[in-house]
């Protein structure tokens, strides 16, 4: 991909998404603080993950576009990007490493990279098998 400059569409897309995204991760940490004991924060990153992974799929899977370009800024770096944090989740691991919580800090921080990490590839896996029965169905 070869670099372009940004607009004030692109500045807007990027600012708009990430405010949804930024505003439905607060309602969630809100009504649901933690989850099974651990953060809410480290589900939302997963699911992040996994969507930001789909995402990516279905996006290169359509090949280059000015809408595919416009969807990456307002659903990819914005929406999600303002949804998923890691700099809440690097708050909360310390907290909890700064606890007599030491050893599920460390595990919380492992599982987090480890799981977020797993969960994109899946993402990846899930949209490119969909795209891949798709186009199958379409040679018929």
């Amino acid at each position: 991909m070869k670099p372009s400059t940004i607009t004030i569409l692109d500045a807007g897309l990027v600012f708009a998404g990430g405010a949804l995204g930024t505003a439905v991760r607060y309602a969630l940490t809100v009504a649901f603080a933690t989850a099974g004991g651990l953060p809410v924060i480290f589900a939302i990153n997963v699911t992040g993950a996994f969507l930001l992974g789909m995402l990516s799929e279905r996006l290169k899977k359509a090949g280059p576009s000015r809408l595919a370009t416009k969807l990456s800024l307002f659903l990819g770096t914005g929406v999600l990007g303002g949804f998923t944090t890691y700099g809440t989740f690097a708050a909360d691991a310390e907290g909890l490493l700064d606890t007599t919580r030491f050893p599920e800090g460390v595990a919380y921080g492992l599982a987090t990279v480890v799981i977020g990490v797993g969960a994109a590839f899946a993402g990846v896996l899930v949209a490119g098998r969909h795209g891949h029965r798709h186009g199958a169905a379409e040679e018929r």
